[in-house]
């Protein structure tokens, strides 16, 4: 289980822990396991100083001007998370997973969202499928920065990829 610990400022102005304790997991039911790690995210623009109490978002990527933090891990082999639950399951398990995101029919995998997401493979590798044709593999150190573009990911390798990825809400489709 991974560990957070929150920082805030009290009201006598001086800052505090204000919690140390297991990141929420997310998806447990529909992902591989541990899931997604849920390391911080708001729909706003937060304030700082902030007192460390995170916004209770309740879809998986956020609006215009939100953000999410969190630690995903790739299985092994090239699979659409569309094919293996249903839509239903998806969604009700990772609000909005499904529904805000356009993905493609047919199983590739391929979809666009609102965001720009800014990833570090932590662990292992990955390939990067652009809708043009182009692939890129990344590995563990390398870091990406998708615009909003129509991607799909592959891991081709027999080990799970881990990646930290940084969801920033934008305008646009």
């Amino acid at each position: 289980m991974a560990r957070r610990v929150v920082t805030g400022v009290a009201s006598s102005g001086k800052s505090v822990f204000v919690s140390d304790g297991p990141a929420e997991i997310l998806g447990e039911n529909v992902l591989p396991p541990p899931g997604t790690v849920s390391v911080w995210g708001a729909d706003l623009v937060p304030p700082v100083p902030s007192d460390g109490v995170t916004d209770r978002h309740a879809r998986y990527f956020p609006p215009a001007g939100g953000y999410r933090v969190i630690v995903a891990e790739l299985p092994p082999g090239t699979a659409d998370p569309l094919a293996s639950h249903s839509q239903e399951l998806i969604e009700s398990a990772l609000p909005g997973f499904t529904t805000d995101a356009r993905w493609d029919d047919g199983g590739t995998g391929m979809h666009s969202t609102k965001t720009i997401d800014i990833g570090l493979v932590l662990d292992g590798s990955v390939h990067l499928e652009l809708d043009s044709g182009e692939i890129t593999e990344l590995r563990a150190g390398d870091w990406y920065v998708q615009n909003g573009t129509r991607h799909a990911w592959h891991n081709r390798s027999d080990r799970p990829c881990r990646l930290a990825i940084f969801f920033v809400g934008a305008a646009g489709h």
